[in-house]
């Protein structure tokens, strides 16, 4: 599975908010559409590990560390607890 985009972007963000990774690609795609119903674009990175597939949630934050800490704020608020950044 390739990584699956929401709204217009075309990459896996470098830098922003891990928000979960799920087992179930189902589950990613849930996560992705209630991110996107805050109006946040977030994108879909399957990974290997351990010889099984997790799909992680990525949110890309604006370019300020301090914008992105406020949106794993609210990418936390939206239910993702475990959300962090990543530079």
């Amino acid at each position: 599975m390739k990584p699956s985009h929401a709204g217009t972007g075309n990459h896996s963000p470098e830098e922003g908010v891990f928000s979960g990774a799920f087992g179930n690609p189902a589950n990613a795609e849930r996560a992705v559409q209630i991110l996107a119903s805050s109006g946040k674009e977030a994108v879909i990175e399957p990974v290997e590990r351990n010889g099984a597939t997790l799909y992680r949630v990525l949110v890309e934050a604006a370019s300020d560390e301090g914008e992105a800490y406020a949106l794993r704020d609210l990418v936390a608020g939206y239910g993702f607890a475990d959300a962090r950044v990543i530079i």
